[in-house]
């Protein structure tokens, strides 16, 4: 009879103990962040957006103002003066139309933000850490004694107090992306408004030129 040999036992390969070491200084260091770094990245992070909210509106302003005044120019000189000059008046459509819509872009770019079905929050959404309680639009239905005990659940918790203000800092930011969207869109309306005037204005005048000439 043939003795038939049992296999031998597949023992797991055996790591130093300076590697084990190393591996959970590292799960430490990425667990733990210094305090001062967290503040520091919060702290810049809003004032980055308080910047680009500050850069916002000063365009927006100037944008309005410099419609806002060929408007007037428009209404209160050119097209008083224009006594069947038919270039002048076809050129002056679309730069006051593109001055119209510019303006309602800008003010809407720059209006407070308020949501109609906002104002207040669910206890799942505290417990889940997903409320916004530095923002006043996000709590000013609800009662004051419901939001004196939402924040001081979550000042017991450092974690709790990063995640709101991750979840505040995210939300302002898709905001301002919102608004500087608009900003944009005006500011292309009235370049093209302004070209397509120009051109519009000088095409006009070569045929009627062309057509007296003939």
């Amino acid at each position: 009879m043939n003795d038939e040999s049992e296999p031998a036992p597949v023992t797991a390969p055996e790591i130093p103990g300076d590697v084990v070491k190393k591996k959970k200084k590292k799960k430490k260091v990425k667990s733990t962040l210094p305090e001062r770094d967290i503040q520091t990245w919060f702290r810049l992070t809003s004032r980055n957006l308080y910047t680009r909210r500050q850069q916002l509106d000063a365009k927006a302003n100037i944008l309005l103002s410099v419609n806002a005044v060929m408007l007037t120019l428009a209404a209160g000189t050119v097209y008083p003066s224009i006594d069947g000059h038919v270039p002048l008046l076809i050129a002056m459509l679309p730069v006051s139309l593109a001055n119209l819509i510019a303006m309602f872009l800008c003010v809407r770019a720059m209006r407070p933000h308020i949501p109609l079905r906002g104002g207040t929050f669910e206890d799942w959404e505290v417990q889940n850490n997903e409320m916004r309680l530095t923002t006043f639009d996000y709590y000013y239905r609800m009662p004051e004694d419901s939001y004196v005990t939402a924040v001081e659940d979550l000042l017991k918790s450092q974690d709790s107090i990063h995640t709101s203000l991750i979840n505040d800092i995210y939300e302002l930011g898709i905001l301002l992306a919102r608004r500087y969207a608009l900003l944009d869109l005006a500011y292309r309306i009235f370049m093209i408004g302004v070209f397509s005037s120009t051109l519009l204005f000088t095409f006009v005048e070569i045929l009627v030129a062309r057509g007296g000439a003939s």
